[in-house]
């Protein structure tokens, strides 16, 4: 396990460098790490959450956190059983519905821009809805000491910190080494969560 404390010191161990210049971009190197993650391994759960709420009726717009990246699936409430909307363009929703005063049970849903979603047709009661969403948690920092990468993926974690700490330092072949390391981590831990989905789906000996 890691926490922030350990982190940063490790990458001063590693990286043999203390001087203020480097020490200062910790908490960058840090965040670029955890974003490159998050883009490479999506599938972790902790990237994993909802959104619910309750619809407006005649509303047609949702409108979403701002920690929400992508979203996975959509459903609402309708008669105390679970509809899956069907994911579109937005502009198939117009074609689909051009008049938005028109109502009824939502049956598709786009998302605008990066907090808007839309359905069609416009609700024509308050259905409660839930989205499936990826999203970004809060960062390792000196007010979060630790996070689920930290505890159970810290060579990772420590591995794209160092890949960006020798960027910083202008080390292209120690750069090329932690890429190295980096990916074979990241495969590590894809093969870990494989097993994982595969136990839970019942698949294998």
């Amino acid at each position: 396990m890691s926490t922030y404390a350990s982190l940063t010191q490790d990458l001063q161990d590693w990286a043999e460098n203390d001087d203020t210049e480097f020490t200062n971009e910790t908490d960058n190197f840090i965040a670029f790490a955890e974003s490159r993650i998050f883009r490479d391994a999506p599938f972790l759960p902790i990237y994993k959450g909802t959104d619910t709420g309750t619809m407006v009726s005649g509303t047609e717009s949702i409108t979403l956190t701002n920690t929400t990246r992508t979203i996975r699936s959509m459903t609402i409430t309708v008669s105390a059983s679970f509809v899956t909307l069907h994911q579109r363009l937005d502009s198939y929703l117009r074609d689909y519905a051009p008049a938005t005063a028109t109502t009824g049970i939502p049956k598709y849903y786009a998302r605008t821009n990066e907090t808007t979603v839309i359905v069609a047709p416009t609700p024509n009661s308050t259905y409660a809805y839930t989205l499936n969403v990826t999203k970004q948690p809060t960062a390792l920092s000196g007010g979060n000491t630790t996070t689920w990468l930290s505890l159970r993926a810290p060579d990772l974690l420590l591995f794209a910190c160092l890949i960006e700490a020798m960027g910083f330092l202008k080390n292209p072949e120690s750069v090329a080494m932690w890429e190295q390391r980096y990916a074979s981590a990241l495969a590590s831990l894809q093969n870990e969560m494989g097993r994982n989905i595969g136990n839970e789906s019942t698949v294998g000996a």
